[in-house]
C-alpha cells in the first residue's frame, strides 16, 4: 500500500512543482520578544518561513539582514536586525518515506526552512503601545487571496507591563509542530499552534486579514474565501488555536492569526500576529482521525478537575492530572504520537502505547511545579509517510497565577514604600506582624493591587487572593530610625584661621549593623530513650561574631529542630545557654506516637502557640514560625554569655522504651558590629576650599569659610550629621600684583596709586633688592620692568602683599608713506604711519584707531599722531605734520558725434552744457555709427567707451556701429577702470512703429477672388504706401500718402497655397514687414471630361451609356443635366448612367456633366449626343407605263428627309430632263412633255437631292429606272 502511494506522490510533486512554484518565498512568520531583565530591554526574535522553491531569505547568499520598524507615540525608529542565528528545515514530509529528497536539499519533494533573526532592543521611554513590524516584498502566492507584501508586526505594552514577554511558537524536530502543514484535499484536518507563553498569561486566538503593510488589508480572491473562513467551513477554537477544516481546492492557503495576551484581570497586555500557509496538495490520503475527548481521567487524589465539554483542566499548586488520548489511522498507516507536554510542563510524563500500527494511545500525567510556559497542551498524530496526514488533540490548563508580590523593602523614618502585587482573583491585605493597619493612613488600601505602606515600626504584611487556589504571600517593609545605627563624628574643634591658611579636618563615619548569623548543628545527636527517662543533649559552639558578649531581648532570632521519634507520645525540648546559665523551654509534654518534628522552628514576632489549639504533631513550621511554650524568643535567656557551648536538650515523661533521635538543629543569632562607611555613603555638603571631597579627613583652604556638614548614609538612605565651623580672618589688603605702563613723559608718580584692587595705604615698599623705596618717584628714574613689592599687616597678624612692575612707554613714529587720490575729487588717498610700539593712530588730532593706515583722504596736508594705549585708558603719543596727498584732473567726454545710415548727423562738442538735449532720429533698421573724444582720469587708467541703446549695453569702442530699436536714451561711459565713469547722454527718436495688418478672405475654390485690406492700426500724421507681395510672383500696391483702410482685389486663377508679405513704407522711409504664411488657399476644382458610347445614336435605337473620364479631386459628387426628353431627370448622381430618348426624334441632345470635390469646387463638361435620321431611300429599278393600271408609275420612297427641301430629276441618255419634282411623294407615268407622251423604252438616270430632316445636310442619291412596254 505504501509503495502505491510512493508513487502517486512523486508524479504529484512533478505536477505541483510546475503549478505551484513560486518566484517568491516567504509562507510564513511572526515576531515574538523576550524581556531581558534590564529596563524597557528586550530581545525580539523575526521567525520566517522560506518556500525552499522560492528567492533566497535575507542574509541568504550575503544579502542584507532584515529590518525590524518600531513605532510608537513615544516615537519611532527603524533598526537593523542581526543576522539569521537559525536556518532549519521544517518541511512537513518524512523523508526517510520518500523517494526522494526535498527541494531544500536538492530534491523535488516540496520543503520549508525556518528562518530566524534576533535583535536586543532598549525601548525608551516606556509607552503603552509599541508596534514592532516587519515588510518583505517576498510573499508566496495563494488561491485565497490576491497578494501582496508579506506583512507581521507584534504589539507590545512597556508602560504598563515592562517585564512580560510575548508568545512564541516553539518548533523542535520531535514535537510534531509543523509551521507549514501539508495535506490532502478532501482529507479532514485537525491542527494545532504550539504555542509557549512564559508568563502564564491569558491567550485568545482569532482569525484576522492578512496584511500588505500597516493596516494594508489583502482582500480575499472570491466571496468563498472570508476573515473568519479563509479556507471554506475552517473553525478555530479561540481557547487553544485548534483549527480544522476540509479543502476541497489543492494550493496555498493564507491563514493570519492573532495571538493576544491577557493578564489576570482581563487587561490587553499585548498581541502577536502569526501568518502563515496550508499547503494542500493532490492526494487521496485520509488523516488521522483525533478523540473527542480525553479518557481515562485521573486527578490522582487531587482537586484537579477536567471540563469534558472545553477541554479545560483546572488546578492549584499541589494538584496533578493523567489522561489518556487515543489516534487511529482510517487508511490504515502507520501513525505516531508526539506533543508539546514535555516542553511545556516541568517533570511532566508523555508515554505512547499502540495496539496496532494504525491505532496509538498517548498518555499524559503531570504534578503541578512552577516554572511551566505554556497552559496549552498538544497531542499530534503524524503518519509514518512521504507527506504525513495528520491530526491534533489540544487541551487548556487553567493554573492561577502566583501572587507575584514585591520583594521585601526597607525604609527610614516618615519614608513610604510601594508594594507591587498580582494575583487572579479579588486581593485581601492584613498585617502578620508590626505595626496596625490604618486604611488610609498607613496603608493606602486593603483590596487593591499596588498599595503604599508607611509603618513606623518594621512590619511584616500577609496578602490573600480569593482565587480557587486561594493563594497567600507575604511582604516586610523594615523601618530603621534616621540616626539609628549610624555615627558621623568630627573630631577637629571649630576653629580661625586666615584666609589662604588651611585646617585638616579629623572626621569618622561607621554604621552600627545588626547581623543574622545561623549555627547549624549536625550530624546525627544521641539517642534518648524513655527508659530510665534517659535525655539526649546535643551542643554547638558559637563565637560572638559581632562581638555582642551577652544576650540581649530578642538576640535569639530563630531556632530550628528536627526530631525522629518511636513510640513516644510526650517530649519536653530544651534551649540551654553556655556555662550553665540557665536553659529555655520550646515546647513541653508534645508529640506523638511516630510524630516527628521535621525542622519545626520558634521564631521571634511569632504568635502561634506550639501548644495551643495546633499544637498536634506533626509540626509543620507555620508562617511566622511557633511560639515556644516558655514565652516569646525575644526573652529567651537575655543575659546568657553569646559565645560557648550551646545544645538542645530532649528530656521524656514516659517509661515506654522507645528511642529517638535529634538529628539536625540550628539557632539563629543577631548580633551588632560595626564597620566604616564607605566613601560612597558619606558626603561633604560645604566644599568650599576642599579639593578630596570623598576623604573623611580631608584638607580644607576655604575661601569663603563657614559650616561644613559630615552626612553618613546607611544602604537604606538612613542618615545622621555632624557639622565643624571654620572662621576666616580676612587678609589686609595689600592689593593685587600688577604690571603697569607709564608714558615717559608723564613726570611724578606714587607707585601706591599703580596698585591694583584695593589696598590699604599702610604698608611699606621696598625694590627687587630689598632695598626701601619712596614711592613718590619721577618718571625718568623708575626701574623699567623691574617689580617693588608692597607689604600690608592686619591686626590679626596676618599679612598680605603685592608686586607693582612699571613698564615705562614712549612711543616713535619711524617713516610715513603716502598714496594720492585716484581720481579728480576722489577721497581715497591714504597715509601709512610706521611706528614700532604705537597700538592706536590718529590724523589731525581725531578718534583714535587701532589701524596705522588712513584711507579715503581727500587732497590736502595732514599731521599724523601715534599712540600707545595704556591699561588704564590712557595714550602715550607722538606727531608727524604736514603730510600731502594730491589728485589727477577730472574724466570727462569732451565730445562726441553720432550718424546715422539714413544720413543724419548729430555732432555735440560740449555734452555736458546745462539744459542741452540732444537727439537724432532713426529707423528702426537704421545703424547709428557712434564715436566719443575723452580727457582727464587716472594716468594709470585706459580709456574703455561702453555705448547704451535703448536702456540696453550695446558695446564697446570707438567708433562704435550698432542698430537702434526703439525711442529711448543713448549714452556713452568713458570708463578709465579707476575714476568715475563720465556719461554723455543723447536721445534717439523713431518713427512711431507701424505693424502691418492684413485682412482678407482667405481660402476658396479658383478663380477666387481675394480682397487685400490694410487693417494696419493708424498713427497720427504718419503716411505709408502699401505693397503685398504674393508667393506667385505678383505684388499689389497702393500708392503713398495713404492713412489706413485701403483696399485691393486679386483674384487666384490656379490652386495652391499662397504666401503674403506686407510692406509698408513711411514717409520716414522706414520700411515695416509683416509675413503671412500659407495666408490664401486656392482649391482646384476636378477635371471633369465625359463621352457618350456611342457618340451617335439611330432614332430607332437612342440609347447610349455616358463614360465619365473625371479625375483629381477627393470624395468628388456629381450631377448630370440630359434635357427634358431624356429618360433620366436632371440632377442625376450616378457615376455612370444610361440614358434613351424617345424614337423617331432625330437631333443633338445636349449633355452636362457638374462634379463637386470635398472642398465644394465645381467644374462642368459640356457634350451632345447626336440621335441621327436614317435617311432611307427606295426607287424600283423598271415599271411598265401602259395605262393599264398595272405598274404603271414610278416613285421614290424616301425617308429622313425634309420633305420640303426636296428634289427629283430624271434624265435621258442625252441628259436632258424629262420629269422633275419637289414632291417627295410625287410619282412619274413615264410621260414626257406638257403633251403628256409616253417616253421610250429604256433606261433614264435619275438624282434625288433632298437635306436631312434635322440638321441641313444635304444628300444627293442617284440611279436609274427602265421603262418597260
Amino acid at each position: 500500500m505504501k509503495s502505491l502511494k510512493f508513487a502517486i506522490f512523486s508524479i504529484l510533486f512533478l505536477f505541483i512543482g510546475g503549478n505551484y512554484a513560486f518566484a517568491s518565498h516567504v509562507s510564513g512568520g511572526n515576531i515574538s520578544y523576550v524581556y531581558t531583565g534590564l529596563p524597557n530591554t528586550y530581545t525580539f526574535t523575526l521567525s520566517l518561513y522560506r518556500d525552499c522553491s522560492g528567492a533566497a531569505a535575507p542574509t541568504q547568499n550575503g544579502s542584507a539582514a532584515p529590518n525590524l520598524n518600531f513605532s510608537s507615540d513615544c516615537g519611532g525608529f527603524k533598526l537593523e536586525a542581526a543576522p539569521n542565528f537559525l536556518v532549519e528545515e521544517i518541511s512537513a514530509v518524512d523523508t526517510s518515506q520518500c523517494p526522494g529528497t526535498t527541494v531544500c536539499q536538492g530534491g523535488n519533494i516540496p520543503g520549508m526552512q525556518l528562518y530566524q533573526y534576533q535583535v536586543t532592543v532598549t525601548l525608551d521611554p516606556p509607552c503603552d503601545a509599541w508596534t514592532v513590524s516587519y515588510t518583505l516584498n517576498a510573499r508566496n502566492g495563494s488561491v485565497n487571496s490576491n497578494g501582496g507584501s508579506f506583512y507581521v508586526e507584534t504589539i507590545l505594552n512597556t508602560s504598563s507591563f515592562p517585564t512580560n514577554s510575548s508568545p512564541s511558537l516553539q518548533w523542535t524536530a520531535n514535537n510534531g509542530f509543523d509551521p507549514i502543514p501539508y495535506g490532502c484535499i478532501n482529507s479532514p484536518k485537525f491542527y494545532a499552534l504550539n504555542v509557549v507563553e512564559l508568563d502564564g498569561d491569558s491567550l485568545v486566538f482569532s482569525l484576522i486579514n492578512p496584511q500588505s503593510g500597516p493596516g494594508n488589508l489583502i482582500p480575499f480572491s472570491s466571496p468563498a474565501y472570508t476573515v473568519g473562513a479563509p479556507i471554506p467551513l475552517m473553525n478555530l477554537d479561540p481557547n487553544t488555536g485548534l483549527m480544522s477544516f476540509t479543502a476541497n481546492i489543492a494550493g496555498n492557503y493564507v491563514v493570519t492569526i492573532l495571538i493576544e495576551e491577557f493578564d489576570v484581570n482581563g487587561n490587553l497586555i499585548g498581541s502577536m500576529m502569526h501568518d502563515f500557509q496550508f499547503v494542500v496538495e493532490i492526494c487521496t490520503n485520509n488523516s488521522p482521525v483525533a478523540p473527542n475527548s480525553v479518557v481515562n481521567y485521573s486527578s490522582i487524589n487531587t482537586n484537579a478537575n477536567l471540563d469534558t465539554i472545553n477541554n479545560i483542566i483546572s488546578m492549584c499548586a499541589g494538584d496533578a492530572f493523567c489522561f489518556d488520548l487515543t489516534f487511529t489511522d482510517p487508511d490504515g498507516d502507520e501513525i505516531q504520537l508526539y506533543s508539546n507536554v514535555l516542553d511545556i510542563l516541568p517533570n511532566a510524563t508523555f508515554t505512547t502505547n499502540s495496539t496496532s500500527l494504525d491505532t496509538i494511545t498517548g498518555t499524559v500525567c503531570w504534578t503541578y511545579q512552577p516554572g511551566y510556559s505554556g497552559s496549552i497542551i498538544n497531542i499530534t498524530a503524524n503518519e509514518l509517510i512521504c507527506i504525513p496526514g495528520s491530526a491534533t488533540f489540544s487541551i487548556e490548563l487553567d493554573i492561577p497565577p502566583a501572587l507575584n508580590l514585591s520583594p521585601d523593602d526597607s525604609i527610614c523614618g516618615n519614608q513610604t514604600a510601594q508594594i507591587l502585587a498580582s494575583g487572579q482573583g479579588p486581593l485581601t491585605w492584613s498585617v502578620l506582624s508590626g505595626d496596625p493597619m490604618v486604611i488610609g493612613g498607613n496603608f493606602s488600601c486593603q483590596n487593591c493591587t499596588n498599595p503604599v505602606a508607611t509603618p513606623t515600626i518594621t512590619t511584616t504584611y500577609l496578602l490573600e487572593d480569593a482565587s480557587s487556589c486561594f493563594l497567600t504571600d507575604t511582604v516586610t517593609i523594615k523601618v530603621a530610625d534616621n540616626y539609628g545605627d549610624i555615627h558621623a563624628d568630627i573630631f577637629t574643634p571649630d576653629t580661625s584661621i586666615c584666609l589662604w591658611d588651611c585646617v585638616d579636618v579629623d572626621g569618622f563615619a561607621e554604621e552600627d549593623y545588626t547581623g543574622s548569623y545561623t549555627y547549624p548543628w549536625s550530624p546525627t545527636c544521641n539517642t534518648f530513650y524513655a527508659a530510665g527517662q534517659q535525655n539526649a543533649r546535643c551542643s554547638l559552639f558559637v563565637v560572638a561574631q559581632g562581638g555582642l558578649p551577652t544576650i540581649l531581648p530578642g538576640s535569639i532570632a530563630e531556632v530550628c529542630i528536627t526530631i525522629t521519634q518511636g513510640n513516644v507520645n510526650d517530649i519536653d525540648v530544651y534551649l540551654n545557654a553556655p556555662g550553665g546559665f540557665g536553659q529555655f523551654p520550646l515546647t513541653l509534654s508534645n508529640g506523638g506516637t511516630s510524630s516527628n518534628y521535621n525542622n519545626t522552628c520558634f521564631r521571634v514576632g511569632a504568635t502561634t502557640p506550639i501548644s495551643g489549639p495546633s499544637g498536634f504533631a506533626p509540626f509543620p513550621t507555620p508562617l511566622g514560625g511557633w511560639l515556644p511554650d516558655g514565652g516569646p524568643l525575644e526573652t529567651a535567656l537575655v543575659g546568657a554569655p553569646v559565645q560557648g557551648f550551646w545544645s538542645i536538650e530532649v528530656d521524656h515523661n514516659n517509661a515506654t522504651n522507645s528511642p529517638g533521635t535529634i538529628s539536625s538543629w540550628t539557632i539563629e543569632f543577631i548580633e551588632p558590629f560595626s564597620f566604616p562607611i564607605a566613601a560612597s555613603f558619606f558626603a561633604w555638603d560645604n566644599q568650599d576650599g576642599m579639593p578630596a571631597t570623598s576623604s573623611i579627613d580631608p584638607t580644607v583652604c576655604p575661601q569663603v569659610g563657614g559650616q561644613y556638614v559630615l552626612t553618613a548614609y546607611n544602604i537604606d538612605y538612613c542618615f545622621t550629621t555632624d557639622t565643624i565651623n571654620i572662621n576666616l580672618h580676612p587678609l589686609p589688603d595689600a592689593g593685587n600684583d600688577t604690571t603697569v605702563q607709564v608714558c615717559l613723559e608723564t613726570g611724578m608718580i606714587d607707585l601706591f596709586d599703580y596698585l591694583g584692587g584695593t589696598p590699604l595705604n599702610v604698608g611699606t615698599w621696598e625694590d627687587v633688592n630689598g632695598n626701601p623705596v619712596n614711592p613718590l618717584i619721577n618718571s625718568n628714574n623708575v626701574l623699567d620692568s623691574l617689580p617693588y613689592l608692597y607689604v600690608a599687616e592686619s591686626v590679626n597678624g596676618c599679612l598680605d602683599s603685592a608686586y607693582l612692575t612699571v613698564d615705562i612707554i614712549e612711543v616713535i613714529i619711524d617713516n610715513t608713506t603716502t598714496l594720492d587720490a585716484s581720481c579728480f575729487t576722489f577721497c581715497d588717498g591714504e597715509i601709512t604711519t610706521i611706528s614700532s610700539n604705537a597700538t592706536h593712530y590718529g590724523i589731525d588730532n581725531g578718534p583714535l584707531v587701532t589701524v596705522n593706515v588712513f584711507d579715503s583722504l581727500c587732497q590736502g596736508i595732514y599731521d599724523m599722531q601715534a599712540y600707545y594705549e595704556l591699561p588704564d585708558g590712557a595714550f602715550c603719543s607722538a606727531n608727524a605734520p604736514g603730510i600731502t596727498i594730491g589728485e589727477p584732473d577730472k574724466l570727462i567726454i569732451d565730445s562726441y558725434i553720432a550718424t546715422g545710415s539714413n544720413g543724419n548727423e548729430l555732432v555735440v562738442t560740449n555734452p555736458h552744457l546745462p539744459n542741452a538735449n540732444y537727439s537724432i532720429t532713426l529707423c528702426k533698421e537704421n545703424k547709428l555709427t557712434s564715436s566719443a573724444v575723452g580727457l582727464g582720469g587716472n594716468p594709470a587708467g585706459i580709456y574703455a567707451f561702453n555705448w547704451y541703446m535703448d536702456n540696453n549695453f550695446a558695446g564697446s569702442g570707438t567708433p562704435f556701429i550698432a542698430q537702434s530699436n526703439q525711442d529711448g536714451q543713448a549714452y556713452v561711459v568713458l570708463n578709465d577702470g579707476i575714476c568715475p565713469a563720465d556719461t554723455a547722454f543723447y536721445s534717439i527718436l523713431h518713427p512711431a512703429d507701424l505693424v502691418p495688418v492684413l485682412k482678407t478672405s482667405a481660402n476658396g475654390c479658383i478663380d477666387l477672388d481675394v480682397q487685400f485690406t490694410d487693417n494696419t492700426v493708424q498713427v497720427p500724421g504718419v503716411n505709408y504706401s502699401i505693397t503685398w507681395e504674393i508667393s506667385n510672383g505678383h505684388s499689389l500696391y497702393i500708392g503713398q500718402n495713404l492713412s489706413g483702410n485701403q483696399a485691393l482685389n486679386y483674384t487666384f486663377y490656379d490652386a495652391g497655397i499662397y504666401d503674403v508679405t506686407m510692406i509698408l513704407k513711411s514717409s520716414d522711409a522706414c520700411v515695416y514687414t509683416t509675413q503671412y504664411p500659407s495666408e490664401i488657399e486656392a482649391y482646384g476644382p476636378p477635371k471633369v471630361a465625359f463621352t457618350p458610347s456611342p457618340s451617335q445614336i439611330s432614332v430607332y435605337e437612342p440609347m447610349a451609356n455616358m463614360v465619365n473620364l473625371t479625375s483629381g479631386g477627393l470624395d468628388n459628387s456629381y450631377a448630370w443635366k440630359f434635357g427634358s426628353l431624356s429618360s433620366l431627370p436632371n440632377g442625376t448622381d450616378e457615376f455612370e448612367p444610361t440614358i434613351s430618348y424617345p424614337d423617331g426624334i432625330p437631333g443633338k441632345y445636349p449633355i452636362e456633366l457638374t462634379a463637386t470635390n470635398d472642398k465644394n469646387c465645381s467644374a462642368t463638361a459640356y457634350g451632345e449626343l447626336q440621335i441621327i435620321n436614317d435617311v432611307n431611300i427606295f426607287a424600283p429599278n423598271a415599271f411598265t407605263p401602259e395605262g393599264n393600271n398595272y405598274n404603271d408609275n414610278w416613285r421614290v420612297f424616301i425617308s429622313g428627309i425634309d420633305i420640303y427641301d426636296f428634289k427629283l430629276t430624271i434624265y435621258n441618255r442625252y441628259g436632258e430632263i424629262v420629269w422633275q419634282s419637289y414632291d417627295s411623294e410625287a410619282t412619274w407615268n413615264g410621260t414626257y412633255g406638257n403633251n403628256g407622251e409616253y417616253v421610250l423604252d429604256g433606261t433614264y438616270p435619275w438624282i434625288v437631292t433632298a437635306k436631312d430632316a434635322i440638321d441641313d445636310t444635304v444628300y444627293e442619291f442617284k440611279g436609274a429606272v427602265n421603262i418597260l412596254k
